[in-house]
């Protein structure tokens, strides 16, 4: 009878055990997220950093695009005048179907659509390319051609550097 009681005894210290174990991880597992500073504390040692820094952006902001007198000098026009005069001039079939869609918002052209024709050719609604060439680069987003040089105007010295 007493290895039974020590059994027995051992068996309720064990399910009280558990039964702590799983009220805890409960607990735990309900507690909303903790601070950056419960981070740290439950992180940190003696010999160790904080576990998140702050770093701050060093992206340049672009400074090769147009400005608003820039882009006036592409010009707009209805995408049938653009297929009557840039696309009867070259008869590639791959060219007709590529120009059918503005690949920025993928919109299909209509007769009456307006259209902005880049230096390189490629066209777009002006709402889809202005953005991009004030906001973000003067290249043609689809064949990378310099919108800017290839309308005989200065380029401008890149800020980023090479190393």
């Amino acid at each position: 009878t007493a290895i039974l009681t020590t059994v027995f005894a051992g068996w309720i210290l064990f399910a009280i055990a558990l039964a702590i174990f799983i009220a805890r991880r409960r607990a735990r597992m309900r507690r909303p997220h903790g601070t950056l500073s419960d981070l740290e504390s439950h992180f940190a040692t003696a010999h160790s950093h904080p576990a998140v820094e702050y770093r701050p952006s060093t992206r340049i902001p672009p400074q090769d695009v147009l400005s608003d007198p820039e882009l006036q000098l592409l010009p707009t026009m209805k995408y049938s005048e653009y297929r009557e005069k840039v696309l009867k001039l070259t008869d590639s079939a791959d060219e007709k179907e590529e120009s059918s869609a503005c690949v920025v918002c993928l919109d299909v052209y209509t007769a009456d659509t307006t259209v902005r024709k880049l230096a390189c050719g490629h066209v777009f609604h002006p709402n889809c390319i202005d953005k991009w060439l004030l906001k973000r680069s003067c290249r043609c987003p689809l064949c990378n051609s310099d919108t800017r040089g290839l309308l005989g105007l200065p380029q401008r010295p890149s800020v980023a550097k090479l190393s």
